[in-house]
């Protein structure tokens, strides 16, 4: 069964594609429109043309942060002591705390395990894993 929610989601999201695709070229083509280089068409049309290296690498970021957090919600949910310990507080907020908490740890945690376990080569950065020393 098609809801209107549906056919509304389906065509914003297909409408935001097209325009996505399109809109160097719609940018370019205000631009061409006047000879005057400060016309409101010309403005229009360079910021479509420098906004969509932006706008192209947003899906990119925040689907990292979405994947991210959900991966976090999978793992916290498994901790129920989380839950226990703070119960008042929403579970969104839990999870967000632990996220920002294991996003501030990992580089921490990678150059600890770098230093700990790797030598450097020849002043390089290359590093080769001490395996004797994980063992």
């Amino acid at each position: 069964m098609v809801t209107s929610a549906t056919r509304i989601a389906t065509i914003g999201v297909y409408g935001s594609v097209a325009f996505t695709i399109r809109m160097d070229d719609f940018g370019y083509r205000l631009i061409r429109i006047n000879d005057c280089s400060n016309s409101f068409s010309v403005t229009i049309g360079k910021f479509l043309v420098n906004a969509l290296p932006v706008i192209i690498k947003l899906p990119f970021v925040i689907g990292t942060l979405a994947l991210l957090l959900v991966s976090i919600v999978i793992f916290v949910r498994n901790v129920v002591l989380l839950y226990d310990v703070l119960p008042n507080v929403p579970d969104i907020l839990v999870d967000f705390i632990v996220w920002l908490l294991i996003g501030f740890l990992t580089p921490i945690r990678s150059t600890i395990f770098r230093k700990l376990f790797a030598r450097k080569i020849a002043n390089k950065s290359i590093y080769i894993i001490n395996t004797k020393a994980l063992v």
